[in-house]
């Protein structure tokens, strides 16, 4: 077997010419002919007698044709082997061309498959973008604490009006301009908290003050870039019955109350420190990525490359599973949810996934030219991280996912990051950013 390799850079791909020497396609026809003849029965022949140039007239093209196939089948794997650059086995090879199969002649056909693109980023100290320091207040440890005191509030029956924080249950229904109810906008035993803006229409100031079985009818006006666009622009007659109100009692910030969101605290200073300490490594790996980002856009502007098309949907494949498992539902429930197609969403993913394929690939190139490499100290560091994080210990989590994912897990994590550091490094700072938490959650 011969082979001829053309890389085509602008989409990433190798065309490999296979020449199959003529004695061998030969031996391959003679084998599949005498393998048929063994079965074979035809009208005035018995089973295995029917001679060769008879059944030759007959069916020599479809032999032909499947020696075609089984030669492609059989060279396959030594088509894409020993290739300059790496293959990338997520979308099957191509077949793009293909001789006819002739018994005097070499058998000839051409394979497209996807390779790992050709990268030469040197100029990690040519491109600068903004550092980020974050600091973790004492408002912010309160914003969270208040958090987690409305999720361990007791929710009772409330007598009076409705206040901010309130929790109603409602029905409710659009009118038209004659006062007639919408078909199909009915909604029973609606239940939301009042002031938290988490509702369809924002009509938490016009639910204000209200009480049990109260009926209220009213008017809104939706800008034109209101975040529902079905309801952008329009003005909207709404009719709300209150069933029920009920208020939160929010548990006193104590030691009890610390203990009662989990038992690793035995008091309200150590669920404080733990907070902090979430906080701030939280934020510190998030303004990282920030400026990584940053870095990495600039660098692939500067340095362009293509990427394979075989992992850029597989990009896109993973964040359709990753949605499906956010949204608590399988991937066929939400491919139904969108129509069944999921064309759009390919599209509308294409640009975001190209860019996170390209940055993944600089990493990994980072990583191999540096020889970023785990150190026994920096995995256990990152496995008891890991399992603080889950609440767990470190021989659970890994009995969980099995010890050879847990440790291929923990060191592309710690590669990752020491790829990123140094990245950080090398690039320059533009400017120095000093933000509260809020303040940084606020860049979006």
């Amino acid at each position: 077997m011969n082979k001829e390799v053309v890389y085509q850079d602008e989409d990433s791909t190798a065309h490999i010419t296979v020449t199959i020497p003529q004695k061998d396609v030969v031996a391959k026809y003679e084998a599949l002919i005498n393998e048929y003849l063994k079965e074979t029965q035809m009208p005035g022949f018995r089973k295995g007698h029917v001679p060769k140039p008879v059944f030759e007239k007959k069916y020599a093209q479809s032999i032909q044709a499947e020696s075609a196939s089984k030669l492609i089948e059989e060279h396959l794997q030594s088509a894409l082997t020993d290739l300059e650059r790496e293959v990338v086995r997520v979308r099957s090879p191509q077949v793009e061309k293909m001789d006819r199969l002739e018994l005097d002649k070499d058998f000839t056909f051409t394979l497209k498959v996807d390779v790992m693109p050709k990268m030469n980023i040197n100029g990690y100290s040519k491109v600068s973008a903004p550092s980020y320091q974050v600091e973790v207040t004492e408002e912010d440890i309160n914003t969270e604490l208040k958090r987690l005191q409305e999720q361990n509030a007791f929710v009772v029956n409330k007598d009076g009006v409705a206040e901010s924080g309130d929790v109603l249950d409602v029905n409710y229904v659009e009118l038209d301009s004659s006062g007639l109810e919408v078909t199909g906008t009915q909604r029973q035993n609606f239940v939301f908290t009042l002031g938290n803006g988490q509702n369809l229409y924002d009509w938490d100031n016009e639910l204000m003050g209200v009480k049990v079985r109260e009926e209220k009818t009213f008017t809104k006006d939706f800008p034109s870039d209101y975040v529902h666009s079905d309801l952008s622009g329009k003005s909207i007659t709404l009719k709300v019955l209150v069933n029920s109100l009920k208020g939160k009692n929010l548990p006193a910030l104590d030691d009890e109350f610390a203990q009662d969101v989990s038992d690793h605290f035995k008091t309200l200073e150590e669920l404080k420190a733990d907070i902090r300490d979430k906080f701030t490594q939280h934020s510190q790996s998030v303004a990282r990525i920030r400026r990584c980002d940053e870095i990495l856009k600039e660098l692939v502007e500067k340095e362009p490359f293509n990427v394979p098309e075989g992992l850029v949907l597989s990009e896109i494949e993973a964040r359709f599973s990753q949605l499906a498992r956010q949204m608590n539902m399988s991937e066929d429930q939400l491919l139904k949810m969108v129509g069944g197609e999921t064309s759009g969403l390919v599209e509308q993913w294409r640009p975001e996934s190209e860019s996170a394929v390209k940055n993944k690939l600089i990493i990994e190139d980072i990583i191999a030219k540096e020889n970023i490499v785990v150190t026994t100290e920096e995995f256990d560091a990152h496995a008891e991280k890991l399992a603080k994080e889950y609440r767990s210990s470190v021989e659970q989590l890994s009995a969980q996912v099995g010890d050879t994912n847990f440790k291929a897990y923990i060191e592309e994590q710690v590669k990752s990051e020491k790829a990123l550091d140094w990245l950080s490094s090398q690039a320059k700072i533009s400017k120095q950013h000093q933000l509260s938490l809020t303040e940084f959650n606020q860049l979006g």
